[in-house]
């Protein structure tokens, strides 16, 4: 029969045992876990676009392999703001894996950062093609703002538009529209009679808008923040105009219906055209989004989604801090058909995707055609 100390000392060693199972286990945990970054505009002109980007984020962190702790920090398009969360990422975290920033100009501000510690820049909205030949730290998970712009551009020239007039917002994503749609219009024979840098806080573009009519186009194309759109369609009509409006796929957003309301009606703009619209697992993810957030996915839903399954996928051979490994994951995929559609992932980072044309018909978004031919 065991005495009282021989108990106690087989009592201590058995909670040792108890403690080192529980430490060694939390340390695999922690192992195991794998920790990245988030940016997108969750405050600002372009919330409702970083908001459907976070809630397809959070979605696919539901179907993935890997355990994932996902930093989401709001970048609110400020550069100055994302480089801040980038160093904290880089430099205290050290994570290498950035979802975001969505807008170009975070993108641009924490580029050098990245390709100086070899980290990776998944972005989630449309990029300048220049950014693929000065850094390798970025993969597109959207697409390219020249791409989008070929597709607008196409489309004018099917209805016989002749010319055109261009607004677009003074940052670095309304400048590179303002660049490459006139060079898409171009190639269709399509003359710009006028172009209009805009800031993305006016209120009143009245001024703007009596100074386009002079220039008598059959069109004007926009590109603002979301709740700007509306302000302008509404003010056309306010002015007694009744010109068609054309825009990009930011258009398609609550916030524009909200400020501009009948005015918008017939407005036509580039949406990502999914070819998998009729996929069981994009109406289920779909089905999810609904019942979570309250509210329909954007594209931009469907393209954080897939991300982040790919990235997930890259992880069964690419150790987290490998980032060459994984950098060459999505180099060598090619096209890849996710619930966002067919995408096409380039070397060099570049993604192409397909797009169609909508228009707001009664405050709901309705697809005019998928069908459009480069």
């Amino acid at each position: 029969m065991m005495n009282k100390k021989t108990l106690l000392t087989i009592g201590i060693i058995l909670v040792a045992i108890i403690v080192l199972i529980v430490v060694l286990d939390l340390q695999k945990r922690e192992k195991e876990t794998i920790k990245i970054g988030f940016i997108t505009p969750l405050t600002g002109p372009f919330v409702d676009w970083g908001e459907s980007i976070k809630n397809g984020l959070e979605i696919g962190l539901e179907d993935i392999n890997h355990k994932f702790v996902v930093d989401f920090q709001d970048s609110a398009c400020d550069p100055i703001k994302t480089v801040n969360v980038a160093r904290k990422f880089f430099d205290v975290d050290n994570i290498k894996i950035i979802i975001g920033p969505g807008c170009i100009t975070g993108l641009r501000a924490i580029a050098p950062l990245a390709d100086e510690i070899n980290a990776l820049l998944f972005s989630t909205g449309l990029l300048d093609d220049q950014i693929f030949e000065e850094y390798d730290s970025v993969v597109n998970l959207a697409t390219q703002i020249s791409i989008e712009a070929k597709y607008m551009a196409k489309y004018m020239k099917s209805k016989d538009i002749k010319k055109v007039v261009i607004v677009h917002g003074t940052n670095y994503f309304g400048q590179e529209y303002g660049n490459r749609f006139p060079e898409a219009l171009n190639i269709e024979g399509i003359e710009v009679a006028s172009i209009h840098p805009t800031d993305l806080s006016l209120k009143d573009f009245r001024t703007i808008i009596l100074k386009i009519m002079k220039d008598k186009p059959e069109v004007v194309f926009i590109h603002q923040a979301e709740f700007q759109i509306g302000l302008f369609a509404k003010q056309i009509k306010e002015l007694g105009y009744s010109i068609p409006i054309y825009g990009m796929y930011a258009t398609e957003a609550p916030s524009v219906i909200k400020s501009g309301g009948e005015a918008l009606e017939g407005l036509i703009y580039t949406f990502p055209y999914n070819s998998a619209e009729e996929s069981d697992k994009k109406k289920e993810f779909e089905k999810r989004y609904l019942e979570k957030y309250g509210k329909v996915p954007t594209a931009t839903s469907h393209f954080a989604y897939d991300g982040i399954i790919l990235i997930d996928k890259a992880l069964d051979n690419c150790d987290v801090k490998d980032t060459n490994c994984i950098k060459s994951f999505f180099a060598n995929l090619g096209e890849y058909n996710g619930i966002s559609g067919r995408m096409i992932f380039r070397e060099d980072g570049s993604l192409t995707r397909e797009f169609g044309i909508k228009k707001i018909e009664n405050g709901e978004f309705i697809w005019v055609t998928k069908e459009i031919e480069l």
